[in-house]
């Protein structure tokens, strides 16, 4: 299995994503890559979006999340991790991009996320994503915080970012 071959497509869709973006949402864009353990990042993966993107903000992975959290407005993840998960369990607004949705997932399996596609924290194109990030752009918090957003997230987390039953007794 070629995982360089998969990260080398995800990455073209990546900057594919934000060029075409609007420019206010690109100034104020971050890119934190997942520090990783080598494995995926040997290939030059931070100075390869320097060069595609000279003019977006690759931030360095080993920053603290917590601060890198709080100095920001969104996060987008394009991939399911534990960030995301941690973050939609603490009501912060965050989206998620699955562009190889339909054959990454089992279809019994697809239904568990019509929640997240329905509040449009989960999007499976970039355009889509794109189309999202203009209508909300001046107002994350009024997207995020209301009841039609907050119910599908809710429905969400209950089955795979609750964390009630996670401290030792």
């Amino acid at each position: 299995y070629d995982i360089y071959h998969e990260l080398e497509n995800e990455v073209k869709r990546d900057f594919d994503f934000i060029k075409k973006l609007n420019k206010e949402v690109v100034n104020n864009l971050q890119v934190k890559m997942h520090p990783g353990d080598g494995r995926f990042f040997d290939f030059q993966t931070k100075l390869r979006w320097q060069d595609a993107l000279p003019h977006v903000k690759v931030v360095n992975p080993n920053i603290k999340f917590d601060k890198f959290k709080d100095n920001s407005k969104l996060f987008i993840f394009n991939y399911e991790s534990t960030g995301f998960l941690q973050l939609i369990n603490i009501n912060f607004p965050t989206l998620l991009i699955l562009r190889d949705f339909e054959i990454q997932k089992k279809d019994n399996y697809k239904k568990y996320y019509d929640s997240l596609l329905n509040s449009k924290i989960l999007h499976l194109t970039n355009e889509s994503l794109v189309n999202h990030l203009d209508d909300i752009k001046d107002n994350i918090e009024t997207w995020w915080n209301s009841s039609k957003t907050q119910n599908d997230l809710k429905n969400f987390i209950k089955l795979f970012a609750n964390n009630e039953n996670s401290t030792p007794e």
